[in-house]
């Protein structure tokens, strides 16, 4: 019995919020049906479906009577690309979005490194809107990721 089987057995309804296709890699046999209630957002760009994620889950955990929740949210922002709103990153010079067959390490380490720096400052934001609206009291969050990025640090 896998663990979402055990929430849903406990009363709890699983959600699963994305703006990917849960295809790939066969991922959808452990975080598709029957095991979680799917929803895949869509939007202009990944930012903004990461956003629109988020504000769902919120929804979802808002505080009041309602049945236990489990809510997976997959955030795609900090994936290649290492998408945030244009205009809005902290960390400076950072590159376009790009083109990995373009991409040099000599020429382009430090500002793609910016541009992932403030995709995960993008990200940190939205998963900071979550806990400022939900009852932290009663609500375990966990953070975590799926992978890590060299970035060039591995030659």
């Amino acid at each position: 019995m896998c663990s979402s089987d055990l929430l849903q057995k406990w009363g709890y309804t699983t959600h699963f919020l994305s703006c990917t296709d849960m295809r790939w890699r066969e991922m959808e046999r452990f975080m598709g049906s029957p095991h979680f209630s799917v929803e895949r957002s869509r939007d202009k760009t990944l930012e903004a479906c990461d956003r629109k994620v988020m504000s769902r889950a919120v929804g979802l955990l808002e505080p009041g009577p309602r049945e236990p929740r489990f809510v997976f949210v997959f955030l795609m922002s900090t994936h290649f690309g290492y998408h945030y709103p244009e205009g809005t990153g902290p960390f400076e010079p950072a590159l376009p979005p790009p083109n990995a067959l373009a991409l040099n390490a000599e020429r382009d380490r430090g500002a793609l490194l910016n541009r992932y720096r403030n995709s995960a400052h993008y990200v940190d934001s939205l998963i900071g809107s979550l806990l400022e609206r939900i009852d932290q009291s009663k609500t375990l969050v966990v953070v975590t990721g799926d992978h890590g990025e060299s970035l060039f640090d591995d030659g």
